[in-house]
C-alpha cells in the first residue's frame, strides 16, 4: 500500500482506488444481508482497519476519493462512512464547530477525484431508487452551484435564489419518505472539513429543514444527522457544525417539533446528544474503544506520530 500511495505525483492513487473499490464491492452484499460468517467478518474487520490506517497516514487520499468510496458502502455502514468523511488535509486546522458561522465562507473549492458523472445516465426509479444516481445528481448540482456562484458573485456561499436550491426543494417536497431519506443522506455525505462544498451543502440541509412544510421531512433530516453521532467516533466536522446550528438557532424551532416529543425514548436520545454537542464532548479529544480498535477523534489524527502503515498494530489496543 505505501508503494502505491507514497510516490510523488500520486501515480499510484488511481490503481489503489480501483483495488479499494473492488474490495468494498465484494464485501457489500455480506453487509447488506447481515450475513457475516467467520471469513466475511474477518474481512470486514480488515477493511475497517484499512480505512483507519488510511485516515491516519493518507487522509488526502480519502478526502479526494470520498465520493466513490461512500457510494459503494452500504447505507448501514455509518461508522465506516464517518471514518472516510472525517479525513482532511494534514496541515488544515479545524476550527471549533461551536464558533462557526454557517453564513460565511468556510474555505476554497476542493477537488473531487471521483468520476461522479458516470451514474447520471441511470434510471432514477430503477429498483425503487437508484442510490448511485441520487448521490451523483446531488454532488453534480451542488458542485455546479458552487462554481456558478463563485463566478457570478466572487463568493461560493449558499445563495437562496440559486437554481440548485430550487431543484432540491422540489425533490424534498415531492419524494416519499424513502426518497427523502436517500436525498438527505446524499447531502450529508458532503458535510466534511471546512470547504466551499461543506458550507453549501450544510446551508442546503438547514434551508430544506426550514422550508419543507412537512413534519416527516424534518424527522427524516434529524434522523440522518443524528445517526452520524450515535456511533463511535470519529464524527465528520461538517455534520457536527450543521447539527449544532440546527439545535441552537431559534430560526429552525427544533425543540418544538412534534417528533421530538413523540416518545420519551426519542426525547431522551436527542437531549443526550444535544448535551454532548453543547458541552463539546464530541469535539474534545475523547477516546473510545470498539472491538479492540482504538478510535481517536478526528482532530487527533492530524497530530504527527508513527505512520500506521509502518506498524499497523500501533492503531489498536
Amino acid at each position: 500500500m505505501p508503494k502505491l500511495l507514497l510516490p510523488e505525483g500520486r501515480t499510484g492513487w488511481s490503481a489503489f482506488h480501483r483495488l479499494l473499490i473492488s474490495l468494498l464491492k465484494f464485501l457489500a452484499p455480506f453487509i447488506r444481508t447481515a450475513d457475516l460468517q467467520n471469513a466475511s467478518r474477518s474481512l470486514f474487520c480488515g477493511v475497517r482497519r484499512l480505512l483507519l490506517v488510511l485516515l491516519h497516514d493518507f487522509p488526502e487520499f480519502l478526502a479526494e476519493y470520498y465520493f466513490t468510496i461512500c457510494d459503494v458502502l452500504p447505507p448501514c455502514c455509518i461508522q465506516l462512512r464517518n471514518v472516510v468523511l472525517s479525513a482532511y488535509r494534514p496541515k488544515l486546522m479545524l476550527p471549533d464547530p461551536h464558533l462557526v458561522d454557517m453564513r460565511a465562507e468556510m474555505g476554497p473549492v476542493r477537488p473531487v477525484l471521483s468520476d461522479y458523472a458516470i451514474a447520471l445516465g441511470d434510471d432514477l426509479m430503477a429498483d425503487r431508487y437508484s442510490l448511485p444516481l441520487i448521490n451523483a445528481l446531488t454532488l453534480y448540482v451542488g458542485a455546479s452551484s458552487v462554481v456558478q456562484a463563485k463566478a457570478r458573485t466572487g463568493t461560493s456561499i449558499f445563495i437562496f435564489t440559486d437554481l440548485g436550491r430550487a431543484l432540491f426543494l422540489r425533490l424534498a417536497t415531492d419524494l416519499d419518505i424513502d426518497g427523502q431519506h436517500h436525498l438527505m443522506s446524499a447531502i450529508v455525505t458532503h458535510l466534511r472539513y471546512p470547504s466551499a462544498h461543506t458550507q453549501w451543502f450544510g446551508s442546503l440541509a438547514l434551508f430544506l429543514f426550514a422550508e419543507v412544510k412537512s413534519e416527516n421531512f424534518a424527522e427524516v433530516t434529524t434522523k440522518v444527522l443524528l445517526e452520524r453521532f450515535i456511533v463511535h467516533c470519529p464524527h465528520p466536522w461538517g455534520a457536527l457544525v450543521t447539527f449544532i446550528e440546527l439545535l441552537r438557532n431559534p430560526k429552525y424551532d427544533f425543540w418544538s417539533r412534534g417528533f421530538v416529543r413523540l416518545a420519551p425514548e426519542i426525547t431522551t436520545l436527542l437531549e443526550s446528544v444535544s448535551r454532548s454537542i453543547v458541552r463539546g464532548f464530541l469535539w474534545d479529544a475523547l477516546r473510545e474503544t470498539n472491538d479492540g480498535v482504538l478510535l481517536v477523534l478526528l482532530d487527533s489524527y492530524s497530530s504527527p506520530s508513527v505512520p500506521l502503515h509502518c506498524c499497523a498494530t500501533a492503531a489498536y489496543t
